[in-house]
């Protein structure tokens, strides 16, 4: 059983972190790390690191963001506040370049197929130095993301033949 924490907080540096249940039993071991590939914005300046996927590997760096709240978000989503009660966060809107003081600017992702070839073009607002993961499911339940731009809001790729419909989304976090 790891020694309870004195200092209120873990290392802005990285560490071991070991969670167990009550009968001992290891729930999740893994370490954190302050350099490329975890999340820059995380290491002491406001965000916290929070995991994209929970059936991810958990030592792996791009499977953590850093929070879009400054303090970080314990607890709920990283959603955070909505000044203008159009159902978007102020977060995200700062993340996607929009303004969270007005009802009418929302981040929105447009997507074009070109008939001929195929091609699918995403377009979305976008920030210089947000990084922008592409993804693309089959079944909306799994993602993969398929490439990450930062500050760029536009992305397209020519799919295989054969391949079949897909979804797509566009993920926006702090490097």
């Amino acid at each position: 059983m790891a020694p309870a924490w004195t200092s209120g907080g873990l290392s802005n540096g990285g560490e071991r972190v070991v969670l167990m249940d009550g009968a001992g039993n290891v729930i999740h071991d893994f370490s954190y790390d302050d350099a490329a590939p975890w999340p820059l914005a995380a290491d002491g300046t406001g965000p916290s690191l929070e995991v994209i996927s929970t059936s991810g590997d958990y030592n792996d760096g791009t499977n953590w963001r850093a929070s879009g709240e400054f303090g970080g978000s314990p607890g709920r989503l990283g959603a955070g506040p909505d000044t203008d009660g159009d159902g978007t966060a102020d977060s995200l809107e700062a993340l996607f370049g929009t303004n969270p003081a007005s009802g009418g600017s929302l981040p929105a992702v447009t997507v074009s197929v070109n008939g001929v070839n195929g091609a699918v073009t995403l377009a979305w607002p976008s920030v210089a130095g947000v990084a922008y993961r592409v993804e693309n499911s089959d079944n909306l339940a799994s993602w993969a993301a398929l490439q990450t731009v930062t500050g760029v809001g536009t992305w397209s790729y020519t799919p295989g033949p054969g391949q079949m419909r897909r979804y797509y989304r566009v993920v926006a976090y702090l490097p």
